[in-house]
């Protein structure tokens, strides 16, 4: 007998998100981000927790906080604040007292980092070809900004092959400003800018001296034909000179270095099997320039993979040496779970310091205390701040931010399983029963299918999937082959294979899922987001074995994408096999929008307007086709909302997406009163 209520979409509202966790330099206290919602926008602001005392209290209130970042003593904390408009650089002293505004530029900032000796801080700016810091530093509209603005009024001239990005407000045009680095001194906020010309420079490290910096940028004139290149370089404070550190042979980034920086460690590939390459660790070192892969023995792909809706966004973290030098810490994402691992960093071998069911979703170490402090979620919680004793991998909760909500409501908890797909490759997935599930009845079902298709579902907290659970539907969620966290033949094997032996693999976890004595085979519903949509798309013209189905974000026409999507030119190419003009017989056969003839599934589109990664007139096309052929279809556009609408998207637009995919499965697959109870 269930004694708690269901989840209702209402309830998404009075969610808390926790993020980037920064443990103090003496391992005392824990700065992080909490962010409540409203209406049409998250309000973040910095929160601190005192690990001797248990006491957790608010320390910013502008709701519009984030970055927190430690001074090397601990005594200040530099972050990024909007309470101005943008974003800008802001200090504060720990022990209270006013913010102080040091650094206001007229297109905002971000990435601040202290310098070692705590005397500076590094970050990047956005600017135009050839603006000064001064320029940069007037508060008012600049003369460039106001001028493109003007022309583009009546005309947008466009000259670079990768010209809009997702995520960029209106059409995603990425414009003539670009990303520079910057360092401004503490004390007397004077700004220099390092960094110049044409290129895009991102995450700056400091050198342990803190008279040079890493960053991560591709500085060559054709880099929008090699996109999947990143190198790493090191510039002087002295006299600005710039140096090469990798060969433009792969994508590296999150450098960090060891305690005397002889050393440089690091995430990246060599673009082996293109965009389904797993990352491995990489050290390098800065006497002679050598470039060792620590962790080529280990089939596994390093960093954060696992998707959510309940993450709010923060900077993925990187690599993280010991104190002595011995040991590299990561995070690697394998079936299901997120977890802290440590490489030795002689023999490059790999243990986990975490384990059970959990997925860490940001980290910060202190190795003198052998402590990290890490935001993780699992099963039963959308997102807490722990504290991990690096000597035997103990996680302590320090938070319960919705505690009240959590413990009112009834949670579906996954239950794994694993079954065969295509070829007796082994797929893994996860089940959550409905609320109110009884024995000896039999419930209507959801097939969901994750983006990527390099990412990875887990068994964690993810609220689409518990409204389906709280509206009587057993929820199905997996891995198919393309998917991260199973190795790198298992991550490349779906490239040019779309709806191939990936669609297999999903069809036969359906049908273990009907085996199952709870699951009525006839009253079946499919879902998925980005490449979810697509194999959506896909799966409704293939089979009629669903009642209902809703396609999210989707890619229909392979064709038509590589021309459209801010990706599309390289990532048609590395996923499908060939280019429009190589072979346009396999990307129309790959296409979804070929089969449409066959589509007698009644499907909902989700799309946002400003949706760059996967353009809307995918769905537009797929509607359309859908419309004159007199299918059941409907066609549900967002405006002003882009690719990442189910994870990061207005509040009141989440809202409404959830309860239009809840709404379209109830209106569309038969329900017996007696297996359900939503309200």
């Amino acid at each position: 007998m269930v004694n708690k209520r269901q989840f209702l979409v209402e309830d998404f509202m009075k969610f808390k998100f926790v993020y980037d966790p920064q443990l103090s330099p003496d391992g005392s206290k824990i700065l992080y981000v909490l962010s409540k919602m409203e209406d049409e926008k998250y309000l973040p602001n910095i929160w601190i927790y005192d690990v001797a005392t248990m006491v957790n209290r608010q320390f910013t209130y502008s709701d519009g906080d984030e970055r927190p970042r430690w001074s090397p003593d601990g005594q200040q904390i530099a972050f990024i604040s909007k309470r101005n408009g943008k974003k800008q650089l802001f200090v504060m002293p720990i022990n209270g007292g006013e913010a102080r505004l040091l650094v206001e530029f007229v297109y905002g900032v971000g990435d601040p980092v202290w310098s070692p000796c705590g005397q500076k801080i590094a970050f990047t700016a956005p600017s135009y070809q050839g603006q000064t810091v001064n320029d940069l530093q007037k508060l008012t509209e600049d003369k460039r900004e106001k001028e493109e603005k003007k022309n583009h009024a009546i005309v947008r001239k466009i000259d670079r092959l990768k010209f809009k990005m997702n995520g960029l407000p209106g059409v995603g045009l990425i414009g003539n400003r670009i990303n520079h680095i910057f360092v401004v001194d503490v004390a007397s906020g004077k700004v220099e800018q390092l960094t110049e010309g044409p290129y895009n420079e991102s995450t700056p490290v400091w050198t342990p001296c803190s008279k040079a910096l890493v960053f991560s940028s591709h500085r060559d004139e054709e880099a929008d034909y090699s996109i999947r290149i990143s190198d790493f370089w090191l510039v002087h404070l002295e006299n600005k000179k710039i140096e090469k550190l990798t060969a433009s042979d792969g994508v590296y980034r999150l450098p960090a270095f060891n305690a005397d920086g002889r050393y440089l460690a690091f995430y990246g590939h060599k673009c082996e099997y293109d965009s389904a390459t797993n990352n491995r660790l990489y050290v390098r070192d800065n006497n002679n320039g050598e470039i060792r892969e620590l962790t080529a023995n280990f089939d596994a792909n390093i960093g954060i993979t696992h998707g959510s809706d309940m993450r709010l966004g923060a900077p993925i973290p990187g690599p993280v040496w010991s104190t002595c030098g011995q040991f590299i810490y990561v995070t690697y994402t394998i079936q299901g779970h997120t977890h802290l691992y440590r490489v030795e960093f002689s023999s490059g071998k790999v243990e986990p310091v975490t384990s059970g069911m959990m997925q860490i979703n940001g980290y910060s170490l202190n190795l003198k205390s052998n402590k990290a402090a890490i935001v993780y979620s699992n099963a039963v919680q959308p997102g807490d701040v722990g504290l991990v004793d690096l000597t035997n991998g103990q996680v302590e909760r320090l938070t319960k931010v919705n505690e009240q909500l959590l413990e009112e409501c009834y949670i579906a908890e996954p239950e794994e399983f694993w079954c065969k797909g295509v070829d007796d490759w082994e797929v893994q997935g996860w089940i959550l029963k409905p609320y109110g599930f009884k024995e000896g009845v039999k419930y209507p079902m959801i097939l969901e299918i994750h983006g990527g298709p390099h990412s990875m579902y887990a068994p964690n907290f993810f609220y689409e999937f518990q409204l389906l659970a709280a509206a009587g539907y057993v929820v199905v969620f997996t891995n198919p082959r393309g998917s991260q966290g199973y190795g790198q033949r298992f991550a490349d094997a779906v490239r040019g294979d779309y709806g191939g032996n990936d669609y297999g693999d999903l069809m036969k976890a359906v049908d273990y899922a009907e085996t199952l004595p709870y699951i009525d085979k006839n009253r079946m519903g499919v879902t998925g987001g980005s490449y979810g949509g697509f194999m959506t798309n896909w799966i409704v013209g293939h089979t009629n074995r669903f009642k209902a189905a809703v396609t999210q974000r989707c890619i229909s026409n392979w064709i038509s994408f590589f021309g459209v999507s801010d990706i599309g030119y390289f990532f048609g190419e590395s996923e499908i096999g060939c280019t429009p003009w190589g072979n346009v017989s396999k990307m129309w056969d790959s296409s979804p929008l070929k089969y449409v003839e066959k589509v007698n599934t009644p499907l909902l589109i989700i799309h946002g307007e400003e949706d760059i990664r996967c353009p809307v007139e995918q769905a537009d096309q797929f509607y359309v086709f859908l419309k004159a052929l007199k299918r059941k279809v409907s066609f549900l556009r967002f405006p002003n909302e882009n690719h990442e609408l189910s994870r990061s998207g207005q509040p009141n637009r989440r809202i409404a997406r959830l309860k239009a995919i809840v709404d379209w499965f109830n209106d569309h697959i038969e329900r017996n009163k007696s297996d359900y109870n939503y309200q």
